[in-house]
């Protein structure tokens, strides 16, 4: 069992005091030599060890929740006839836990009621003590929306009820991100890809989360994502996320999701999911010709997501990590079913290494495989490649069963979100003994449109006149 600093002062006191506890009373012994009874009578009330002591044992009351508790002096007399020592006797009232009755925020502006009842509904009816302000204040750091602006605290109102204060500010964020690629091509005409990135919190004032993803890599590949999740399901403490994604690939195929997960946050863990996700892939007369056959995958999935950067546009510190691990049901038509295995990961640290000089360390690691040694058709492999994963080398021109990519950035802070940077990209992979490696640097700045980033990237293969240009726009509102 650990005790508390207050519990510790309290038992070193009535060492040194000479306290003897009873059930609703105890007494406090003091001595103090070349002092007579009557001087020590007179001085009592102001005596500091006495004060030091009866703060300890009310701050140690207060912080088990028994916030009603008194103390009355009914007994003051001389133990001994020199008049050197005297002893106190307390009577103790009130000594019963509180329970919390309310709870009430400040500070929050753009959440409809029901769901900040919602979010503060586990603080109701708890002992009104310190351990339940740091359960509150670990419940809020749960909800990367909300920050704490000030201690919590507990206040009395009407008949003798005890509220739990919240000082809280809202952390909604609403961002697009527009990025552009571009790259020579030996018949001397260039290659342009695209990407739109759709983020919006809070659009219905009930904390929800709605996502749009676009990306082109060429005329012949396309994908489109959509997903929406609500934190809570009426007064459950719980939510839901749907989500839908459909990818050309190449001109191969065309794959389509849809996926239906429980959502709930933790603030220890971070944000679980739970769900089901139907696939079906429907290939072209090109993906016949190279032996793809159609196919439909139903999966159980699992996935956390853990946020803990200190900033979203320039980070200081802190790390991000999104893991998800999937088993499907695999089946082709005139084969038999088969088991699909699939855990891939995004992650990335932050630390502050001199001043303004920040280190980062982040990347993808994927592995998928078919039960019974069945190949994993190329439509269930992972693809990688381009401004997002490896910078200097083609759009998603990659793919295999297993990949580990990692991207290492010196980030030197402007100040603001303005940044200059140099990186190094890399992958382990199962398809190629040869491993892409890239570097380059980049440039991050605030303008009047948003947030600009520009990053010039080689491969290991370019010349200086062959190198990528990756171009982004972060705007927020």
């Amino acid at each position: 069992m650990q005790l508390s600093k207050t519990a510790l002062l309290s038992l070193f006191l009535m060492a040194s005091l000479g306290l003897e506890a009873q059930p609703n009373t105890f007494d406090v012994e003091l001595s103090r030599n070349g002092q007579t009874a009557d001087t020590m009578l007179n001085a009592l009330m102001g005596d500091s060890d006495l004060e030091t002591f009866m703060n300890g044992i009310g701050a140690d009351y207060q912080d088990r929740g028994e916030l009603r508790t008194s103390f009355n002096c009914i007994s003051i007399r001389s133990l001994s006839d020199s008049g050197h020592t005297v002893t106190t006797v307390w009577e103790v009232t009130g000594a019963s836990p509180v329970a919390v009755d309310s709870v009430a925020v400040f500070g929050i502006a753009h959440l409809a009621p029901r769901t900040l009842s919602n979010i503060v509904r586990p603080l109701t009816s708890m002992v009104a003590s310190e351990i339940s302000l740091s359960f509150a204040r670990d419940l809020i750091s749960g909800y990367k929306f909300l920050e704490a602006n000030g201690s919590a605290y507990y206040a009395a109102y009407g008949n003798q009820k005890v509220a739990m204060v919240l000082p809280l500010k809202e952390n909604f964020r609403n961002t697009v991100i527009a990025t552009a690629g571009y790259q020579p091509l030996e018949n001397g005409r260039a290659l342009i890809a695209g990407e739109v990135q759709l983020h919006l919190e809070n659009p219905f004032e009930t904390a929800s989360i709605a996502d749009l993803w676009w990306h082109r890599k060429d005329n012949r590949s396309q994908v489109f994502s959509l997903s929406y999740e609500e934190p809570f399901f009426w007064r459950l403490q719980f939510g839901g996320r749907l989500w839908f994604y459909q990818n050309l690939q190449d001109g191969l195929y065309v794959m389509r999701k849809s996926r239906l997960s429980l959502v709930k946050a933790f603030s220890s863990t971070g944000k679980w999911s739970f769900g089901g996700e139907n696939s079906d892939v429907k290939v072209t007369e090109d993906g016949k010709g190279l032996g793809l056959s159609d196919h439909a995958v139903r999966s159980v999935i699992v996935e956390n997501e853990w946020e803990k950067r200190d900033s979203y546009w320039n980070p200081t510190g802190g790390f991000f990590t999104r893991v998800s691990g999937e088993v499907g049901d695999y089946s082709t038509l005139g084969s038999p079913n088969l088991i699909l295995y699939r855990i891939q990961s995004r992650f990335e640290i932050i630390r502050s290494v001199w001043k303004r000089w920040i280190l980062t360390f982040g990347g993808n690691a994927g592995y998928v495989r078919l039960s019974a040694q069945g190949s994993v058709p190329l439509s269930e492999q992972f693809r990688y490649g381009g401004a997002s994963t490896l910078r200097g080398y083609r759009e998603q021109m990659f793919h295999s069963n297993w990949m580990i990519i990692t991207q290492i950035e010196v980030r030197y802070h402007l100040g603001g979100m303005s940044r200059i940077y140099l990186f190094v990209d890399n992958a382990l992979h199962s398809t190629r003994s040869e491993l892409p490696v890239a570097g380059g640097l980049g440039l991050q700045h605030r303008t009047p449109l948003g947030v600009l980033r520009v990053e010039y990237a080689l491969n290991r293969h370019d010349s200086p006149s062959q190198g990528k240009i990756h171009v982004r726009l972060l705007g927020h509102f």
